[in-house]
């Protein structure tokens, strides 16, 4: 005999499963993973529906190329002209190592050249022709080119311990971009203090973060304003105009003008300090590597449309070269 309460029970229990069974089916169910949580895409659904909007397919300009670096054409330190050291050989100070890491070119701007003054055309030579004048000008194409040449160890009747028979050139002399008298400017080659300033032509400056000294020579007076004992200069500002001032009259150079227009530059050890001077210490120093990193520094901050990589047409005329 069937129970009808218990009937009526499983039918009840049996209609709700079946209800749930269908809501369940009905649902969204779990997101599968190939379409992400916002599902399947419809297509079209993104599209710009603004179908008179003009695109610009015209393609983007290519990028500038970049300049290749520059590289400084330039003899290894210590390859001098052949027979020009003071034993007539040809090797000066070779090693590599730059005394002034950190310093600034000492010259405001470019080009320069590296080169000698006395055995380059138009030079006078040296010792009463026993390093002989060489013919031409100083408005000379090849004394405004590249490569840079070393001359520290050059022929010079000084005492210097680097150099072959200890003796020879204690600087290095750079041409500024132009042979016209008194026109470009030497500048500090770091923070320095002015230690000495010269009746005629000579500066010595002392590095206050090296504790180097700079000699520096043939600028023409008056200097820079603020260029006076003891003042203290910024790396780059100005110091004098680079000339032919070589010193005070002679009877072979009344006029004091008895070199070419060329910066000459030494680098020191620095000593203790008397009469509120720093005095020099060891040296000379080679300055080549160093003006050669440095150099390289000013280069890359050439203002635009200045090229300071090619060689420079010099002057016309050699007269510009004498007369500031």
């Amino acid at each position: 005999m069937i129970d009808l309460r218990k009937l009526k029970f499983h039918l009840i229990l049996s209609a709700g499963v079946i209800a749930l069974a269908a809501c369940e089916d009905k649902g969204a169910g779990p997101v599968p993973e190939e379409f992400g949580e916002d599902g399947p895409e419809t297509p079209g659904a993104d599209a710009d529906t603004d179908t008179d909007t003009d695109v610009d397919d015209t393609p983007p300009d290519p990028p500038e190329p970049e300049l290749p670096a520059f590289e400084l054409p330039h003899f290894p330190p210590g390859d001098l002209i052949d027979g020009s050291s003071r034993t007539k050989g040809d090797t000066g100070y070779t090693e590599p190592d730059v005394a002034a890491p950190f310093m600034r070119f000492p010259i405001e701007r470019g080009p320069a050249f590296l080169n000698s003054q006395i055995l380059h055309p138009g030079g006078g030579g040296y010792a009463s022709g026993q390093w002989p004048p060489v013919p031409g000008a100083e408005n000379d194409v090849a004394n405004y080119s590249y490569p840079w040449r070393d001359n520290f160890c050059e022929v010079r009747f000084k005492s210097n311990g680097l150099c072959d028979g200890d003796q020879g050139h204690h600087g290095q002399d750079i041409r500024p971009a132009t042979c016209d008298n008194g026109v470009l400017w030497a500048v500090a080659p770091e923070r320095v203090k002015v230690r000495n300033i010269g009746s005629t032509h000579l500066v010595n400056l002392y590095g206050l973060d090296s504790g180097l000294l700079y000699t520096m020579l043939h600028m023409d007076r008056p200097l820079a304003p603020g260029v006076v004992n003891g003042a203290v200069l910024e790396p780059g500002s100005r110091i004098g105009k680079i000339s032919n001032i070589s010193g005070g009259s002679t009877a072979a150079c009344p006029s004091a003008r008895c070199t070419s227009v060329h910066l000459h530059f030494e680098i020191w050890h620095g000593a203790a300090e008397t009469g509120g001077f720093s005095q020099k210490g060891v040296g000379p120093l080679s300055p080549y590597t160093s003006l050669v990193e440095s150099y390289l520094d000013l280069v890359e901050e050439a203002p635009d449309g200045e090229d300071w990589s090619s060689p420079i047409a010099p002057p016309a005329s050699s007269s510009v070269c004498r007369t500031p």
